[in-house]
């Protein structure tokens, strides 16, 4: 049941695989497009961390309108690990574009191979101990793990320079903030609900501050066109 509340990132992701892939492969033949494909996979990123804090923030009363039964809402707290786990998912999309336009498709069957192992064995060591939680992380670090992978053989066949420190930085921030807000427990609702939300445009901020050069690049872009 709470699975289900992970699949607004999932759907989002979905979405993104759909228009992303044949703009890839359209622009594939471009020189500069490593680094197109950079900035849409920060885009990605940056988009996705303040979905997931969103929805983190607001599990309160988001989760009693698509839980049926009360009893589902204990679960609530593995739901930022696994909005977490289909933004990895989403990162695995936009990395995998390599071998799809190096015709290196055998690493698909891989790479999907060792995130079946790593669901497995997560599930097999962690779900007798930690119960649903256990089957969260599974997906968490099957995406994950695929990632990571996925990203070190493209960086050796295809590199593409991915602003990967800062999308980690990102990540990590978005996660904490997620579960910080989730866990915010304060006496009166409306209190509650706009401090946790003003998590949201905290991590919002941040986003801007890190990014100001590339406003600045694109506000100069727009000047110039509109002249």
């Amino acid at each position: 049941a709470n699975f289900r509340l992970a699949i607004l990132m999932n759907l989002v992701i979905q979405a993104f695989k759909y228009a992303a892939e044949p703009f890839f492969f359209n622009q594939s033949a471009d020189k500069n497009s490593p680094e197109l494909f950079a900035k849409v996979m920060h885009a990605f990123v940056i988009f996705c961390t303040i979905l997931m804090v969103a929805i983190s923030v607001n599990l309160d009363w988001i989760g009693p309108l698509f839980l049926r039964s009360p009893g589902y809402l204990e679960g609530l707290f593995i739901v930022p690990a696994l909005l977490l786990g289909y933004l990895f998912l989403g990162i695995y999309f936009n990395l995998s574009i390599w071998f799809k336009l190096t015709d290196k498709t055998k690493y698909s069957f891989y790479l999907t191979l060792l995130g079946a192992i790593v669901t497995v064995l997560v599930i097999f060591f962690l779900v007798p101990i930690w119960g649903y939680l256990g089957a969260a992380l599974s997906t968490l670090f099957c995406y994950a793990m695929m990632s990571v992978v996925c990203y070190m053989l493209g960086q050796k066949y295809f590199p593409i320079p991915y602003q990967t420190k800062k999308d980690i930085a990102l990540i990590l921030l978005s996660f904490l903030l997620s579960y910080f807000g989730f866990y915010l427990d304060l006496e009166i609702g409306m209190v509650q609900f706009i401090v946790r939300n003003s998590l949201v445009i905290v991590f919002v901020l941040v986003v801007l501050w890190l990014e100001k050069d590339s406003i600045k690049q694109l506000e100069s872009y727009l000047k110039s066109r509109k002249k």
